[in-house]
Parts: structure tokens; sequence; C-alpha cells
């Protein structure tokens, strides 16, 4: 279900080391987006009856199971300061989002 990148798994170790109180579980969801539609999300909660869940690296990533039903493996990688969580399957067709004039056309899906 999840695969962390080597960059991934040392943010999230990290995270932890500094927020010790915090319960080792991440959420992923669907955030709204921007020009390029919804898209999946990070953050720390709690597990729900609903969701599916797999321990990586003494993390525990749950997702609501119609979520990951929908939108298959999950790749999370870590790029200076951006998280990058993407989907095997897209939550929406790329294609149908050309940009838009908050940012003056200049990003694409």
């Amino acid at each position: 279900m999840v695969t962390l990148t080597e960059a991934a798994r040392q943010a999230v170790t990290a995270f932890f080391a500094e927020n010790p109180g915090l319960s080792r579980t991440l959420r992923l969801y669907v955030a709204p987006g921007t020009c390029g539609g919804p898209v999946l999300n990070m953050t720390v909660d709690e597990v729900d009856a609903s969701d599916v869940t797999e321990v990586v690296d003494d993390v525990t990533f749950c997702i609501d199971r119609q979520l990951q039903q929908r939108v298959g493996a999950i790749v999370i990688d870590v790029n200076g300061e951006d998280v990058l969580i993407r989907a095997e399957r897209p939550l929406m067709d790329p294609s149908a989002f050309a940009g838009c004039s908050c940012c003056s056309g200049s990003c694409n899906g």
C-alpha cells in the first residue's frame, strides 16, 4: 500500500524524533488541492474502523479503505521541503487541468 523513498524515511524519522509525544500514525487523505485538482496529503491522526493500515518503520499509515481501493499503491517522497505523495491511479485525469489565472498558467496539474 505505502512505499517510502529513503528521503521520506529520513523525514518521517526526523519528524517523530522532534515530536515524541505525537501518535506514530499518519493518515493519507484527499485535500482540495489547487490548479491540478484534489491531491493526496498526510497528517498525524488515529486509525478509524473504515481504514486499511500498513506499518512502515514503526509508523502506521492509514487510509480510508474506499480511497485506497481507488488510488492503489502510494509512494511518498521528499524533495527539499516538499512532500510528494504519488498514487498508482491519479484522483483525476491530469490532462483536465491546463493551468489557471491564479498562477498565470505556469502550473500544469
